[in-house]
């Protein structure tokens, strides 16, 4: 029989509606492929092979034995394990997996190893991913919730559950959903292939922070190696280290997603080479740099849009040409007694010039259609 509560017809519609096989097998198809997607995602990103190795097995999971929950015969029981199942499913992927492998190490980085004075990971979409991820959790909550409050109503207006007789729905469409469950099984043991390769392969480093005094020796390319640290690292910073030639160009360049490049407290004069092609943002401080380097005078790339030249013994200062793509520049306490006259010429949006012998700022800034912020405190 039918739910019939207020509305009979419209509940009946809406139940064999969501408990039709085909209905439940094309939600699925799209949730695990979002799975999918996040499960990739995880595995190049998090450095920890057994929360690795847990992700990718939930989603497995969810691939290989959600088709065989959906070809249960009777609708009630058919709707609520797979809600159960999927519902568990999605609380540890989306929440329990990215605040244990993610949340967790960032409160670390933040609060313990807080070696920058601002994220380097600033990014036009970065505040949309929190958000996305905060929504996910909230859904998963959301489902539980739903589905415990789906036991209680179907108990209490049906039979028992493993007996409650809704309209059955039709067996067209066999095949397809004989097709769907091959496929999806096989997907789950590719998942599980991918997984024994994941465990065995080299680290793929994300953030890596070479401090030369904590680890008490200098030697900066030997912790820079790239078949230990993997070719994808992001975020790269080199502190308190004996530098006096800068990072050389080979050691360098053996990442080519490096995005953020830092060097801090060290002896570097001259710095030539070329920065990887992804270089977006770039820290120099507290070095004795007294010009700006030859790697960051010529040949560089549109993707460089933030320069950061601090605590510096530069006295007098000029803005390359190769600087045309700078969105934000940062050029403090170099004892500046004044700043270039191209400087209006490039499109800035945040320009600092703290802590210099600045009388005055050049009135031209004024009329830089382009200028946000102007800090010469």
């Amino acid at each position: 029989m039918c739910l019939r509560p207020n509305d009979p017809q419209s509940i009946c519609l809406a139940i064999e509606w969501v408990t039709h096989k085909h209905a439940l097998a094309a939600y699925n198809i799209v949730e695990l492929g979002c799975q999918s997607v996040e499960a990739i995602a995880f595995a190049t990103k998090v450095v920890d092979h057994n929360l690795v190795a847990i992700y990718e097995s939930l989603v497995a999971l969810h691939a290989m034995v959600a088709p065989w929950i959906i070809r249960v015969h009777h609708s009630t029981p058919r709707l609520l394990l797979l809600n159960w199942f999927l519902t568990l499913i999605s609380f540890n992927v989306s929440y329990i997996a990215p605040l244990v492998a993610l949340v967790v190490p960032l409160m670390h980085y933040f609060l313990v190893d807080f070696t920058e004075a601002r994220p380097a990971l600033d990014h036009p979409n970065r505040p949309l991913r929190p958000i996305l991820i905060q929504f996910g959790m909230l859904a998963s909550i959301w489902r539980m919730l739903v589905a415990v409050d789906m036991t209680n109503t179907l108990y209490f207006h049906g039979r028992r559950l493993s007996a409650a007789a809704f309209v059955r729905t039709s067996d067209h469409g066999n095949l397809i959903l004989k097709l769907y469950m091959v496929c999806s099984t096989l997907w789950g043991l590719v998942l599980l292939v991918s997984l024994a390769h994941a465990l065995v392969v080299a680290n793929h480093c994300m953030y890596v922070h070479v401090n030369c005094h904590a680890i008490g020796h200098e030697v900066v390319d030997g912790s820079l190696q790239g078949s230990v640290l993997g070719s994808g690292v992001f975020a790269l910073v080199v502190s308190r280290c004996d530098l006096p030639l800068g990072i050389y160009n080979g050691t360098l360049n053996q990442f080519q997603s490096l995005v953020y490049v830092g060097i801090k407290f060290t002896n570097m004069t001259p710095w030539t080479g070329q920065l990887p092609p992804t270089t977006a943002y770039e820290f120099v401080e507290y070095a004795r740099l007294t010009r700006v380097p030859d790697i960051l005078q010529a040949n560089l790339q549109s993707s460089l849009t933030t320069l950061w030249l601090n605590n510096l013994p530069m006295t007098t200062f000029a803005i390359p040409n190769a600087w045309h793509n700078l969105l934000r520049l940062s050029l403090s306490n170099l004892s500046l007694a004044y700043l270039p006259q191209n400087i209006t010429a490039f499109p800035l949006n945040d320009l600092y010039v703290q802590h210099n012998a600045l009388e005055s700022l050049p009135a031209e800034l004024a009329h830089m259609c382009t200028l946000d912020l102007a800090d010469g405190s």
